[in-house]
């Protein structure tokens, strides 16, 4: 294992042992390179080093639906191996360039024996990853599309919080296409369109060249009309 690789692992919140280096592989993925693909062969779980993802549910009509992001680190494919699944059953596209360490399930399982705390630690990622899948599915059955698009602006404009803001004036822009905000949500550009156009005319927004931006006062309140707690 190179140097930097070392170093990198210091960071990791687990140890990853020796003979489960010497028996994978590492991968580097380009922006919108498929790093697992829905129904092929379930024979690896991928450690998303650096980077970061969008999982996605694809038809057969070839619609899909992005119904998770996630970034290193993480597990991909962890689902399926922990369900004793045998086929994939989403896409994970990077959405930058990204870094993995492809591990071969048998090998998995030997580091699980070996070392139960990794165990918890996957599990826990799974059980993230559901938790959130559920509670959006939740949300989409029951909120109008101008509450969906608040929630998605709320949860993915980069902000933590009030205090990430220097001044009243500093102003904090969503850098997603409108595409990518229909992606994630489920619906049309055209309803993701009209709900942006709602949320301006309540003044919870602004656009900035085009996209969605806003102020500190504005985060408030669309946090306020969204019900989200940050």
């Amino acid at each position: 294992m190179k140097a930097a690789d070392k170093h990198q692992e210091q960071n990791y919140p687990f140890h990853i042992p020796q003979f489960v280096l010497v028996n994978s592989s590492r991968k580097i993925y380009l922006p919108r390179e498929y790093i697992l693909t829905k129904g092929d062969e379930a024979r690896y779980v991928h450690i998303l080093l650096e980077g970061s993802v969008n999982i996605v549910n694809q038809f057969d009509t070839g619609d899909h639906y992005c119904f998770a992001h996630t970034k290193a680190l993480d597990y991909l494919g962890e689902i399926e191996f922990l369900a004793n699944k045998s086929h994939y059953a989403s896409t994970c596209i990077a959405e930058n360039a990204c870094h993995t360490l492809q591990i071969p399930c048998n090998v998995v399982n030997q580091w699980i024996d070996a070392d139960p705390a990794f165990l918890r630690l996957i599990t826990t990622a799974m059980a993230e990853k559901s938790y959130y899948a559920s509670d959006l599915r939740g949300i989409e059955l029951f909120y109008p599309s101008t509450m969906l698009t608040a929630l998605y602006i709320v949860r993915n404009i980069g902000i933590s919080g009030i205090g990430d803001f220097s001044t009243e004036q500093e102003i904090r822009v969503l850098h997603a296409r409108r595409q990518e905000i229909s992606d994630e949500i489920s619906l049309s550009v055209r309803s993701v369109n009209r709900a942006i156009g709602h949320l301006k005319q309540k003044d919870l927004i602004q656009i900035s060249k085009g996209k969605v931006a806003l102020n500190r006062k504005q985060y408030k309140e669309l946090c306020r009309f969204a019900d989200y707690h940050v």
